[in-house]
């Protein structure tokens, strides 16, 4: 059962089962697939679920999690709350709030007294049982979904909940999603305001997914969001490096803790200073060419600062073929930059991909989220005057 991403006349698409399909289509086809799944499978696939969960630092770390609450045959969580509740872990289950369109994180103190069904049927908080959770409590949220690929991106019912509630958690908190192996698909195409996870458990595997946060989020009087760019970090340098000690003081003791010290690191200051690296280096008491070289090795790690818009131009054979070395100049020469170069007021870096998967659009080049197909170089140069 394989399903992978195929742009075509401006429509995404994808493949399940060898037949192109729409996103609707492929969230129904998933879905389909996954109610195939006999009650013993989706028990005994859960538990080896569980069991994947319970064993990673991530979890064991996390002292305030927030968990969904499972519902037909989804990745069962009941277990995995009652052994995060025994363990002493603070556990929230969502209420959704359907007028405003989010999320509200409830401490669980009864499991599964305190819940009732709610909206679609879920079981959530009783009115009698609400203790909301400010987002920025929690530590890791577990998260549902329809389908993934290895990147994190995430296909979900299509309500945007989670995509609305995860920008507002800390920098920090862990995005975990649990999935049937069936549920992973080579590449899911994310939307301008889609949110990766962090890790995917299967039955079969861990999946790091090197996902960096999503777009940022506040909600607006009405319930209203306001979303800002992928890149927001604290701007000031005393904030960040408090925040960059409060990533130390949460992994100090761990093993394996470099790559997601870069990776916080990086998420924090846009890229990885040579003092952030030698900060490192010093609480891992190892030495900096240690981490110098995994950073080095890492395509998503960078050592310089990055604009507030990354234009990736594709080099794939249809764009190759379609005009895309001339896009490209035309769009160097706009920005007076070459290959893997920033723009001296930091707006704009430049870089080129082997491919974006969006043959039918070639040439295309993508800003931040959004993609542009069929370009010309003179739109592709004119396409950037929308971004600030």
């Amino acid at each position: 059962m394989t399903c992978f991403i195929y742009i075509l006349l401006n429509e995404l698409s994808y493949t399940f089962g060898g037949i192109f399909v729409s996103k609707s289509e492929l969230r129904r086809e998933v879905l389909k697939a996954r109610s195939r799944l006999s009650p013993l499978e989706v028990a005994q696939k859960s538990e080896l679920i569980t069991r994947r969960v319970l064993s990673l630092g991530e979890f064991r770390r996390a002292r305030t999690i927030m968990a969904y609450v499972d519902f037909r045959n989804e990745v069962k969580t009941g277990e995995l709350i009652r052994a995060s509740m025994a363990m002493g872990k603070r556990v929230a289950v969502p209420l959704t709030d359907l007028q405003h369109k989010r999320l509200i994180p409830s401490l669980l103190q009864d499991f599964p007294g305190d819940l009732a069904p709610g909206a679609w049927g879920i079981l959530e908080p009783r009115p009698g049982s609400l203790r909301p959770l400010e987002p920025e409590e929690l530590d890791l949220v577990i998260v549902p979904g329809v389908a993934f690929d290895e990147k994190g991106n995430r296909l979900g019912y299509g309500g945007g909940f989670y995509d609305r509630f995860l920008p507002q958690t800390r920098p920090g908190t862990v995005w975990l999603a649990l999935a049937f192996e069936l549920q992973i698909c080579p590449e899911i195409s994310p939307g301008p305001h889609d949110c990766p996870v962090h890790l995917i458990v299967t039955e079969e595997r861990v999946i790091y997914t090197g996902a960096t946060r999503g777009p940022t989020a506040s909600f607006e009087p009405g319930g209203g969001i306001s979303l800002g760019c992928q890149h927001c970090a604290p701007h000031d340098e005393e904030s960040k490096r408090k925040a960059l000690e409060g990533v130390f003081a949460q992994y100090r003791g761990t093993k394996g803790a470099l790559i997601p010290l870069l990776q916080e690191a990086q998420e924090i200051y846009g890229y990885l200073p040579k003092e952030v690296m030698e900060m490192i280096a010093a609480e891992l008491r190892i030495p900096l060419s240690k981490v110098f070289g995994v950073a080095t090795f890492y395509a998503q790690f960078h050592l310089k600062p990055r604009g507030r818009n990354i234009v990736r131009i594709c080099q794939g054979t249809a764009c190759h073929v379609r005009g895309a070395s001339r896009v490209f100049e035309a769009v160097s020469a706009k920005l007076g930059v070459g290959r893997n170069e920033t723009t001296p007021d930091l707006r704009y870096t430049l870089e080129t991909v082997a491919c974006l998967g969006a043959c039918g659009l070639a040439p295309v080049m993508m800003v931040n989220d959004d993609t542009h197909g069929r370009l010309t170089p003179e739109r592709a140069a004119s396409v950037l005057e929308q971004y600030e």
